[in-house]
């Protein structure tokens, strides 16, 4: 954004929201994923234009926003933070758990209840926040990615999180997490795109 995006008034926006499966989230058709601000694609962007970004974001009507633990990795949750800080009323926050963080480096995959609990602790603190919206598992793993539901079971008895959701899911996986589940909170968001997922997605109202 330059400076005279930055300064331009308000002007009145109509966006399209959409509801996300089962979830009862209702969200801006368009959303922001905060990735490249500060993970994967190589760009150096300045904080605070990343901060400016997604504030014009939600001056645009934007409501959606997309992060997750191992952007960074953390300094992506914390960019969003601050960015929303004072307005996250006007958010839905989706991040996502999966990984284990040792020393500032991504040491693997770990859905274990233990870490799941943890990972959501610091997700909290990091943006700022005492909910997070959209919960996303972002791998599959041996240690927990059959059923990592007792930690986020756990955690949305203590109303931490909103509906679950699964990131890089296959058909055959989607519906057996549906089943295993189902007691907790069976809302899931696979954000793979194919035709084989349309008709067990379709099936288990899962949202896109």
């Amino acid at each position: 954004l330059d400076s005279t995006a930055r300064n331009q008034p308000r002007k009145e926006q109509h966006m399209i929201t959409r509801t996300l499966g089962s979830s009862g989230l209702h969200v801006s058709a368009i959303g922001l994923g905060c990735m490249g601000l500060s993970h994967a694609y190589g760009l150096d962007i300045a904080e605070q234009d990343g901060i400016d970004l997604i504030r014009a974001a939600l001056e645009l009507g934007v409501t959606f926003f997309d992060t997750a633990q191992v952007y960074g990795p953390n300094h992506n949750e914390e960019l969003l933070g601050r960015a929303l800080a004072g307005r996250r009323h006007e958010a839905v926050i989706a991040t996502k758990f999966g990984f284990r963080i040792v020393d500032g480096r991504i040491a693997g995959a770990d859905s274990s209840p233990a870490n799941v609990r943890a990972v959501l602790e610091g997700c909290l603190q990091r943006l700022g926040t005492d909910h997070i919206d959209l919960w996303y598992q972002h791998r599959l793993d041996r240690t927990g990615g059959r059923r990592p539901g007792d930690g986020i079971a756990r955690c949305a008895r203590h109303g931490r999180r909103g509906p679950q959701a699964h990131h890089r899911a296959r058909a055959r996986r989607l519906r057996r997490l549906q089943r295993l589940e189902r007691r907790h909170r069976p809302t899931h968001e696979a954000r793979v795109p194919g035709a084989r997922l349309l008709q067990p997605t379709a099936q288990s109202r899962v949202g896109w």
